[in-house]
């Protein structure tokens, strides 16, 4: 656990820091799969894309964290002011609302947004996987206690300590990891452009690996009932993946982007 870096001039946030990296590197990532031949959309098209996509992920995934965030006030009074400055924030806002800014942004500009989502998909789990890193080094989302080898103790001031607990927020890394290389050679195959096949399996996959993973969490903010926040939302995100697979398996959005 590591959560500040020093440098000469400022201390920077793990988590901020490796939030950005992700962002960068998977933007990056983004813009280099349109070489592929079964694409190749203006840059216009992307740029425009990247622009809603990152502005809505930033606001969804802020705007829900305060919203799960606000259920502690009831238990710990001084909680709201930790809330609003902490640089907390849920993944899962910040894909919903980012997929609905993009899906915005497409028919605002007519531009190709199953394929343009395509290309966003394949190269979101490489900079989430950085993201959980930063999460690890901050102390945040970790598992439950565990007498496993695969077991870490955080430093005395972590909520956790001094119990072992599992580094989920690294096995989560791994699989995201692990989903960037299969969608990737998916992707590359060619044959399923705008067929919705890609984010499909993502959400498959995805949606089927947080809801188990979140079992082996133990952070303050759960959810409601039985299940965690994240949990209930991965439900419909499964289903919704299976939907788009089997029902879209030789639909092809085949018209370019404007300009």
């Amino acid at each position: 656990m590591r959560p500040w870096f020093s440098t000469p001039f400022v201390e920077v946030s793990a988590y901020g820091l490796f939030s950005v990296l992700g962002v960068i590197i998977a933007g990056v990532v983004f813009f280099s799969l349109n070489r592929n031949k079964a694409y190749e959309l203006p840059g216009r098209a992307l740029a425009i894309f990247a622009v809603f996509v990152l502005t809505g992920g930033f606001l969804g995934a802020r705007l829900f964290f305060l919203l799960v965030s606000f259920s502690l006030l009831g238990t710990d009074p001084l909680a709201g002011s930790v809330i609003l400055t902490s640089a907390g924030s849920v993944f899962f806002g910040g894909l919903l609302a980012g997929l609905g800014a993009g899906f915005l942004a497409s028919r605002l500009y007519g531009l190709p947004f199953a394929r343009l989502v395509d290309l966003a998909v394949t190269s979101l789990p490489l900079g989430h996987a950085l993201g959980r890193v930063g999460c690890f080094l901050a102390g945040c989302c970790y598992g439950v206690a565990t007498e496993t080898v695969f077991g870490i103790v955080f430093p005395a001031h972590h909520p956790s300590h001094p119990e072992s607990v599992l580094p989920v927020q690294l096995f989560e890394a791994v699989f995201n990891l692990a989903l960037f290389f299969f969608l990737l050679a998916w992707f590359r195959k060619g044959r399923h452009a705008g067929t919705y096949r890609l984010p499909a399996l993502y959400l498959v996959f995805y949606a089927t690996f947080r809801f188990l993973i979140e079992f082996f969490r133990a952070d303050a903010i759960r959810g409601v009932n039985f299940l965690s926040t994240s949990q209930w939302i991965s439900l419909p995100l499964f289903l919704a993946g299976l939907y788009l697979f089997f029902s879209h398996p030789h639909r092809r959005e085949d018209h370019h982007a404007k300009g």
